[in-house]
């Protein structure tokens, strides 16, 4: 069964003071959040106009507590529980906290290592084959009562994997971002600690997610279009922002959930189709929507596995189609 959900995204810059603990100094620090929404219905405005809200405030005039569970909580009470499917709080660029209906709210942070490896499976003509590096970044959810632990196990793994080749690494011969992201959840699990996720992003397009039992990769495309606004003449620009998601078990040979570079073949096609184009000449009136269909019609037929396509057309407004179950925590 498809589902169609509404993605939606907003900032804002304030104050807070830090938790106290027994005798210590209160410290005034501020932060950018932003809040990325994936509700059941467009909760676009909404989303902007509490962002405003507390937009170069000092947290504690208008929260009784302000950590980022309660900071979570507040806007879970102002968009409507029953509305959300997804919530994320970034309170910096390397951490946060994503709450998800139906679960327990997962604190979350985001680390960098730089590796060299190559896929030893891979024909001789493919360009992985060869030896190249990525500046790797991971995003690791876990339960809000494990991020220290959590956080001070990954140090460790992060001293193994940096400046390293990580086809020497043991466990990892061959290192897809697929196993990599597996490899890790495993040295988390060995080390006696639960995580909920792993996110392995190899480069700032592609990447994958491993949550225990689901294999998930993601490759974005953007192209640059111009649309005419809903029930208006009036005619705008966008640079569209395309993430397509496929997920099932791995490769056996490959150990890969598919190759990026396939998705790619079958991709940019459509993406030179659509680029530099009036949509509404191309698809329907070009709207989200009349796209999202378009893409559906031109792409899942090639590629099966297809498990989710999500395109935003700014950075705070989009629309994502379903369809198959995902790992839960995944954006």
């Amino acid at each position: 069964m498809v589902q169609e959900l509404y993605l939606s995204s907003a900032g804002f810059e304030a104050a807070r003071h830090s938790a106290l603990t027994e005798g210590a100094k209160p410290i005034l620090h501020g932060h950018s959040f932003r809040v990325d929404c994936v509700s059941y219905e467009c909760m676009s405005p909404q989303l902007t106009q509490l962002c405003t809200s507390l937009n170069l405030t000092h947290l504690n005039d208008k929260l009784t507590d302000t950590n980022n569970e309660s900071l979570m909580t507040w806007f879970i009470k102002q968009l409507g529980h029953e509305n959300i499917k997804r919530l994320q709080i970034w309170s910096g660029p390397h951490y946060g906290i994503t709450f998800v209906s139906g679960y327990q709210q997962n604190t979350w942070f985001r680390s960098r290592f730089e590796a060299a490896h190559f896929l030893p499976q891979v024909g001789k003509d493919h360009k992985c084959g060869r030896l190249h590096g990525h500046g790797f970044e991971v995003l690791i959810h876990c339960a809000l009562q494990q991020y220290e632990k959590v956080y001070a196990y990954w140090q460790q793994l992060h001293n193994q994997l940096h400046h390293q080749v990580l086809n020497e690494i043991n466990g990892l011969t061959n290192p897809t971002s697929e196993m990599i992201a597996y490899w890790i959840w495993q040295q988390f699990t060995q080390g006696g600690l639960s995580i909920t996720e792993v996110t392995v992003f190899e480069t700032r397009s592609t990447g994958s997610v491993f949550n225990g039992r689901d294999f998930y990769i993601w490759k974005e495309f953007s192209f640059d279009s111009a649309t005419r606004l809903p029930n208006s003449q009036q005619i705008v620009g966008h640079t569209y922002l395309l993430r397509v998601g496929l997920s099932s078990s791995l490769d056996k040979v490959f150990q890969w959930v598919e190759d990026f570079g396939d998705v790619k073949k079958v991709f940019s096609p459509l993406m030179n189709q659509l680029d530099h184009q009036p949509l509404q000449d191309v698809f329907g009136q070009g709207q989200l929507q009349d796209c999202l269909h378009a893409i559906e019609k031109e792409t899942l037929g090639l590629l099966p596995k297809i498990a989710r396509v999500s395109l935003w057309q700014t950075p705070s407004e989009g629309l994502r189609r379903n369809y198959s179950e995902l790992p839960t925590w995944v954006e």
